[in-house]
């Protein structure tokens, strides 16, 4: 609220853009520092009845009503340029501070932006302090098409590229991504930026979590995304009820992918 500078229903600054749409806003990056439990032992959707889900829900709308509401806020969100570009509104200044990846500092040191910044691990959940340094993570994927004419080729600099210590860290340096393998984590030769450590940090981090794979991808992510889009603008008022509605169409989904 501090970083927040406005004179009527224009801002000059957003201290945070909590919005659906914004940038990175997305529910399961902010579930994460609450470390919620997407499912059952037996795969049935657990948004309903985890606890977590609701009060990151609750924190995301108490937010976006302090910081003026969604209409205002999606004026000002319509006034952004581009997230991968120079234009990003945390590189123009138009936002104080703004959950995002560990190649936006690269973006930063890459280009003609000026912002002076830092990085600090997302906000946990009051009860859960001791967990504070832990973040959304995910893996890296690496593909082989099924038409190659060379698979065996492919095959071995897939592995080069993801088993090779000096390969991934190479990799990861140049990219400015967070690398995959716990050697490459803790190699010397990873970039020591304090503004890259610290990612490296959340990855290290024994809380860090993630969005579990399902049968049909990330269509359950969706689902939770439109529920917060529907509760952040009040179309949805009740909750539990919305919570209830989202878990019956993930299993609904699920079922009829399998």
């Amino acid at each position: 609220m501090k970083l927040t500078k406005q004179s009527g229903d224009t801002y000059s600054q957003l201290g945070f853009m909590p919005l659906y749409h914004g940038y990175e806003s997305t529910i399961t990056h902010f579930g994460a520092q609450a470390s919620p439990t997407y499912f059952t032992s037996d795969g049935k959707s657990n948004v309903a009845n985890d606890p977590p889900f609701a009060a990151i829900y609750d924190w995301q709308k108490a937010l976006v009503g302090k910081l003026g509401g969604v209409d205002r806020l999606d004026k000002y969100r319509t006034t952004f340029g581009d997230e991968f570009s120079n234009n990003n509104p945390f590189m123009t200044g138009q936002v104080a501070m703004a959950i995002d990846g560990e190649w936006r500092g690269g973006m930063i040191d890459d280009s003609n932006s000026k912002v002076d910044y830092g990085v600090a691990p997302f906000p946990v959940p009051d009860d859960m302090a001791d967990q504070y340094g832990k973040g959304y993570i995910t893996g890296t994927i690496v593909g082989i098409a099924n038409n190659s004419t060379k698979q065996n080729a492919a095959w071995e600099f897939v592995q080069y590229l993801t088993t090779d210590t000096d390969a991934v860290v190479n990799f990861a340096n140049a990219i400015h991504n967070v690398p995959s393998t716990n050697a490459a984590l803790a190699s010397p030769k990873l970039d020591q930026s304090p503004a890259f450590q610290t990612f490296i940090k959340i990855a290290q981090n024994k809380y860090s979590n993630t969005t579990p794979s399902s049968p049909n991808g990330g269509a359950y992510q969706l689902t939770l995304q439109n529920l917060g889009y529907a509760y952040e603008s009040g179309k949805q008022t009740d909750l539990q009820a919305g919570l209830e509605e989202a878990a019956h169409t993930i299993d609904t989904d699920i079922a009829q992918a399998q």
